[in-house]
């Protein structure tokens, strides 16, 4: 990693998955968070609400947090790649219509802590939040010349609302 003066003097990352390693190994004081961080979407009844930790350059990673069960339709992002690492819950993931974790981590209400999901720009994905919510940190590289706000306003899919807070 290096840093770049002409970008703000911000850290430079070879790719998305240097940017995920660097950024899990940060402490919460390092993060920049921008002027309006907080986000709130709901999708078929589903709702999610969202906080940017952090935003430099192209890269930001934004927490998503959902307090009761539900479903998200497959969607996409068709300007941003992106890691998803689970926090708390279970949130069954699915990438171009499959889950991503094996069926027993659910029937066994194993732990998904920890484990990334890689989602390229533009690829369907969506998730099944079951009972008692869960949470996940989105790790996001954005494509050039696109306004970065929140990866839930980069949809492409079924419609859905989405409300901005302040930090």
């Amino acid at each position: 990693m290096t840093t770049d003066a002409a970008r703000g003097n911000f850290p430079v990352h070879r790719n998305l998955a240097a940017f995920a390693r660097w950024f899990m190994s940060q402490p919460p004081s390092a993060w920049l968070l921008p002027a309006y961080a907080t986000y709130e979407f709901e999708a078929q009844g589903s709702k999610v609400s969202s906080v940017v930790l952090y935003r430099a350059g192209r890269y930001q990673a934004e927490l998503f947090m959902g307090t009761s069960a539900g479903v998200f339709p497959d969607h996409s992002h068709p300007n941003v790649d992106s890691i998803e690492m689970m926090l708390a819950g279970q949130i069954d993931f699915r990438v171009r219509g499959r889950s991503v974790f094996p069926r027993e981590v659910f029937e066994k209400n194993l732990s998904t802590q920890g484990m990334m999901v890689g989602v390229a720009a533009g690829a369907t994905h969506g998730a099944i939040v079951h009972d008692g919510g869960g949470a996940f940190i989105s790790l996001q590289k954005w494509r050039e010349g696109v306004a970065i706000t929140s990866v839930g306003l980069d949809w492409d899919g079924p419609p859905h609302h989405s409300f901005r807070g302040a930090a």
